[in-house]
């Protein structure tokens, strides 16, 4: 007599669970890999816009527990080097400012290389950097 089978054995209910159970696992991976680098693509962002806008201000609006230390007035007696370090938007960032006199006529107005440096808090890994070069004039 011939048998009709209406079911599935166990080894074949179990392999299905174990390739069910592996694409799931990838596709979780896939999801948890795209969230860490949608992360660092956001803090890559925000430290880039950091450094961009403190390259031209060398007094941000910060609070007065941000540990934002050297903040200086410029004088025109060149050159300088001033360096600033301190936390900003929770990026530690290293602003370093050289200034020249551009010409011996026009000794109110300098010359100044800006560089920005913009490190995460947690880990001190290099995010950003930006520089640039911005002009000066006393009064």
């Amino acid at each position: 007599m011939k048998r009709n089978r209406t079911g599935m054995t166990l080894i074949e209910v179990l392999a299905m669970l174990l390739l069910i159970s592996l694409g799931l696992a990838s596709v979780i991976g896939l999801v948890m890999w795209g969230q860490r680098l949608a992360a660092e693509a956001m803090a890559r962002h925000t430290a880039m816009s950091t450094a961009r806008s403190l390259l031209y201000d060398a007094h941000p609006l910060l609070r007065d527990d941000s540990g934002w230390i050297n903040v200086e007035s410029y004088s025109l007696s060149l050159p300088t080097r001033v360096t600033q370090t301190g936390f900003c938007n929770g990026y530690f960032v290293e602003r370093i400012e050289e200034a020249a006199v551009i010409d011996a006529a026009l000794d109110n107005v300098v010359r100044a290389q800006v560089q920005v440096r913009v490190f995460s808090g947690e880990s001190g890994k290099l995010l950003s950097t930006a520089q640039a070069t911005i002009l000066r004039s006393g009064e």
